[in-house]
């Protein structure tokens, strides 16, 4: 299989990501409008926070989390700094010791490095402007290997991916018991919703480092328009640049439908459901369409890092209506398993066999409405 080299922009070196010294997010930018959460509400199980995060699912499928006010959220955020500073340490090594282990080399597991370039950002097959380190948590908590190796740098850092899982799936269960609520599920169900995912390699959750180089003036995307495939995504980020596509119905007056950024907040995750939950939902919870833009303003002349949490039913899944949305009218219908949904997905972005046709084939749970904006700039 066809290893692609990474392609290096002819751009001058600049500086790493860093909250206390990067430009500000720039005024007057068409934003995003989505709820700010409280962790230790949600804790407390208040019921009004509650009440906040299931509209946003059904509206718009995103949310922020404020993580300061609660004590394992401040310990997940610095847990989040342990892994800024690995993506600049394994970003940095060189090309041939990051292609050693390409997830191309990988057959299915979908774990490893993404090159700069390894995939295409729309329908006409233009390469990306980003790499990523997929890195698994049935690899770092040790339940079984997939076919990735990883680095000396990561394997150093097993103990600190650890502490981050951990506590990201702590964190991300108290949400999934909301939305199993919504369900109609109870904890004795066997598709109660923190039972459909795992840290093994039955599942493929993993922790996802990413690296936006700068961009020449008037580039346009870093990373394609897409929905997330799996479950709840949790994601870092210091500089701008992810933006969602809101619909009319949830733009305010005087406002325009289109993209929009999601302006970074500090101590705060945004959080965001993928395509499991429209599947289980039968549509009550959304997906959206989002894509990362070159930062904005003063932003756009240095590097972006993110850093992502990403929790994906196991392999053998199936994605169907589950609780108070399964009838027994389809309950005899086929559906996908997770795995199925995740390698049609995967398999038709990569840049090495791209061909007339795929972009359409990487389709997610988007919309009419919103499966437009993956042709949209």
């Amino acid at each position: 299989m066809a290893v692609i080299t990474p392609v290096q922009p002819d751009l001058p070196q600049v500086k790493p990501e860093s909250a206390s010294e990067k430009p500000k997010f720039p005024p007057n930018l068409p934003v995003a409008h989505i709820s700010n959460i409280s962790h230790q509400k949600i804790i407390e199980g208040n019921v009004d926070e509650i009440s906040k995060v299931i509209k946003s699912a059904r509206d718009i499928g995103f949310f922020r989390v404020d993580l300061r006010d609660s004590k394992i959220g401040r310990r997940f955020l610095a847990a989040a700094d342990n892994m800024f500073a690995l993506a600049e340490d394994v970003f940095d090594l060189p090309a041939e010791t990051k292609l050693a282990d390409s997830f191309l080399n990988h057959g299915d597991a979908l774990l490893g490095y993404k090159g700069l370039g390894a995939s295409v950002v729309d329908k006409d097959g233009t390469r990306d402007n980003n790499e990523q380190y997929w890195i698994g948590c049935g690899d770092i908590d040790g339940n079984g290997r997939s076919r990735a190796i990883y680095n000396d740098v990561i394997k150093n850092k097993m103990n600190q991916l650890r502490d981050f899982i951990e506590l990201g799936k702590t964190v991300t269960d108290r949400f999934l018991w909301i939305f199993s609520a919504i369900l109609g599920l109870t904890p004795e169900d066997g598709d109660y919703l923190t039972k459909l995912y795992s840290h093994s390699n039955n599942s493929g959750s993993h922790v996802r480092l990413l690296k936006c180089p700068p961009k020449p003036k008037n580039a346009q995307i870093n990373l394609q328009p897409h929905t997330d495939w799996g479950m709840l995504t949790v994601l870092f980020n210091v500089l701008g640049g992810l933006q969602i596509y809101m619909p009319e119905h949830l733009i305010g007056p005087g406002e325009e439908a289109g993209w929009k950024y999601v302006k970074p907040e500090p101590g705060m995750a945004i959080f965001n459901l993928g395509d499991a939950f429209v599947k289980w939902s039968d549509g009550e919870l959304k997906s959206t369409i989002h894509r990362v833009a070159p930062p904005p303003g003063d932003q756009a002349n240095w590097t972006r890092y993110s850093l992502a949490y990403f929790t994906r039913p196991d392999h053998d899944v199936l994605l169907k209506p589950l609780g108070r949305k399964m009838l027994p009218s389809v309950a005899d219908a086929e559906y996908p398993t997770f795995k199925e949904w995740a390698l049609r997905r995967a398999m038709a972005g990569r840049s090495d066999s791209f061909k007339q046709g795929d972009w359409e084939k990487g389709q997610g749970t988007e919309t009419v409405m919103s499966g437009q904006a993956r042709l949209a700039v």
